[in-house]
């Protein structure tokens, strides 16, 4: 909890706006997100800017990916926000089609539930990308023709057999004329 709220400090007196999103380490021993909830907020939730969705996943527990209300929840949200100009998909542990690709990232699990989140993500014609993290290091790919990109590279040691191991973070651009998404080492 303490670290949770340590983080919460900082990201409040950043005057930037945060949307975080729970990983594995936030699960914690015994409760399960609820530190995260109660410090951070919602485990999973969707907002609108500029005209475009962004729909935060709560994939955190690595052998149960997304359970049955979230599940019921993203595939509403996702459909109602159909008309919205674009649509992005962020969440902690990478989702794929269980392929390994010739950038070295290796083929990680993807759950039963994920699989029908991800059936019914790509059925919008208005998804524009899916951001991952967990993996330490950076790769990109894609779902079924939808840009997918991890961006793990902030700071924890790196593990190359995963991912393409470098310090890095992501600097993506929005704009009405599409999207571009730059690679930044440190």
């Amino acid at each position: 909890m303490a670290e949770l709220e340590l983080y919460h400090n900082f990201t409040e007196s950043s005057g930037i706006r945060f949307y975080s999103v729970i990983g594995n380490h936030d699960l914690g021993p015994v409760l399960a997100g609820e530190a995260f909830k109660k410090v951070i907020g919602p485990r999973y939730y969707s907002f609108d800017y500029a005209g475009d969705h962004f729909i935060m996943v709560d994939n955190a527990d690595i052998l149960k990916g997304i359970d049955a209300e979230q599940l019921q929840w993203l595939t509403r949200d996702l459909k109602n926000n159909a008309g919205k100009g674009r649509q992005f998909v962020f969440a902690h542990i990478p989702m794929n089609r269980k392929d390994a690709n010739d950038d070295g990232f290796a083929a990680g699990r993807t759950t039963s539930s994920e699989e029908r989140f991800l059936k019914a993500a790509t059925a919008q014609a208005n998804l524009a990308a899916y951001f991952f993290g967990h993996l330490h290091g950076y790769a990109a790919y894609d779902i079924d023709g939808v840009a997918a990109y991890v961006t793990g590279g902030g700071g924890a040691p790196l593990n190359p057999a995963e991912a393409i191991g470098f310090y890095h973070y992501l600097l993506v651009t929005v704009s009405p004329e599409g999207i571009e998404v730059e690679v930044v080492r440190v």
